[in-house]
């Protein structure tokens, strides 16, 4: 009888737990990062009853956590490929806005309003209008390249400082990570569960793989071990404290105890380092190739030319002060529109250094084109790389989608078949206790036999 009442218990005890577990499935069915857990029933061990082994109930068998490991690596791909994708549209945009193409107030606009100043003076080289013309042009010009280049020497100034935050963010993230290794390892030590824990680890992961290209390896113990670019970050004992670093005008991200340097290919770390390193540095060293190209070959023509001062002065440059795309247009000029040289004789009718001066917008002057065509050539190629980065955005976040309709359907919870296992979990639990009244039943039926 007492085996009666024993079995009648443990099989109380098992589908009491499993109900706790379907339970638990169906409270989190709205959380996107908790994996469905599936519980098994198995018998106990058989046991011996005089010379004969029997049946001695059930019990609750492991609970099994659902995860597709490929899916959720390819998850952290797409991650951070797409994260990459969104922060270099979001930085090409921002350094697009310096040049506020197309329209009047853009680079272009202002290169051909120089250009034409110069040629109205050709018509009438004396006219103190047509001057002041080439004087308000000129330094509209100047105005424009100056703001570039400030534009662009401030977003790597806020570059940095975004760069040094996203590092943080990782070193917090790796530290989590171990955090939840080590209590993953002492739960599953003592005999616990440790399912809801390898979901919160799960989520920090995918946090982190938004931020910069990871690979992630569990062991046999359930512990992640993550490593950065090929250098090793985080295990159980272990994390890696990262850095940014500024050497020779570059951002460097490496290991504070070392200085081992990652390769960082993606994330939203990754553009912002190749931003800093690679994409701002091309656009203003092609801006600057423009700016210098004007700057040396007008005040090539310039200086060989007359002003319309009594008596006529030559040798004089138009633009002073040149350094990293930025320059001044000459003080003397500034100050005296008469020492423009427009002539190329020391006549006032004579306007061969303007027309001179004119004709370089059609000229090919720099890397065998001119300078229209150059400058159209970077607003091409930077149009088109936020282009590339939004076609590419809309590609990850398409995969996206599809491996987390995949994961959610091997690793979500279903509401339809939760509800199924409480039906059964219930009528065993139902049955079990039954049994222990059929057993009370029989051992009442007993005492009363022997009173």
């Amino acid at each position: 009888m007492n085996r009666l009442f024993e079995i009648s218990r443990r099989s109380l005890s098992t589908y009491q737990a499993a109900l706790n577990v379907t339970s638990h499935n169906i409270s989190n069915a709205n959380n996107p990062y908790y994996s469905r857990q599936k519980v098994s029933v198995t018998a106990q061990p058989m046991e011996g009853v005089g010379s004969r082994f029997q049946g001695s109930g059930s019990q609750l068998g492991n609970i099994e956590r659902i995860k597709d490991t490929v899916l959720v690596q390819n998850l952290q791909m797409n991650n951070y490929g797409k994260s990459y994708a969104d922060k270099m549209k979001d930085n090409l945009s921002r350094a697009e806005l310096y040049f506020t193409e197309p329209g009047e107030l853009g680079l272009s606009s202002r290169i051909g309003a120089f250009f034409n100043s110069w040629k109205e003076l050709s018509v009438n080289p004396a006219s103190t209008s047509a001057r002041q013309s080439v004087v308000s042009s000129s330094e509209s010009l100047i105005s424009k390249f100056s703001e570039i280049n400030e534009g662009l020497f401030l977003q790597k100034k806020d570059t940095v400082l975004e760069a040094k935050g996203l590092a943080s963010d990782v070193n917090a993230k790796l530290n989590q990570i171990r955090t939840l290794n080590e209590q993953i390892y002492t739960t599953e030590g003592n005999g616990g569960n440790a399912s809801d824990l390898m979901d919160s680890r799960d989520e920090v992961v995918n946090d982190l793989s938004k931020l910069v290209n990871i690979t992630v390896y569990t062991d046999e113990r359930n512990i992640s071990n993550i490593s950065i670019g090929g250098v090793f970050a985080v295990d159980i004992n272990f994390v890696t404290e990262f850095e940014i670093v500024e050497q020779n005008n570059q951002l460097i991200y490496r290991t504070k105890d070392d200085g081992s340097i990652p390769s960082v290919k993606g994330g939203a770390l990754g553009a912002t380092l190749e931003t800093f390193n690679t994409k701002l540095p091309n656009y203003k060293q092609q801006i600057d190739e423009i700016a210098k190209s004007i700057y040396d070959n007008v005040n090539a023509l310039h200086s060989t030319g007359y002003t319309l001062t009594d008596p006529p002065a030559t040798s004089i440059n138009f633009f002073t002060n040149y350094g990293e795309g930025v320059f001044k247009l000459n003080d003397q000029i500034k100050a005296d529109v008469k020492m423009i040289a427009a002539s190329g004789n020391g006549q006032a009718g004579s306007n061969t250094i303007s027309s001179s001066i004119s004709s370089l917008r059609d000229q090919k002057i720099l890397n065998n084109s001119t300078l229209e065509e150059i400058y159209g050539s970077i607003m091409g190629e930077l149009a088109g790389e936020i282009s590339v980065q939004e076609q590419d955005s809309e590609t990850f976040e398409l995969a996206i989608n599809q491996l987390e309709a995949q994961i959610t359907e091997k690793s979500g919870v279903s509401l339809d078949e939760e509800m199924v296992n409480i039906i059964n979990f219930q009528r065993s639990y139902e049955a079990s206790a039954r049994l222990i009244q059929i057993a009370d039943e029989m051992l009442q039926t007993i005492l009363g036999i022997m009173q």
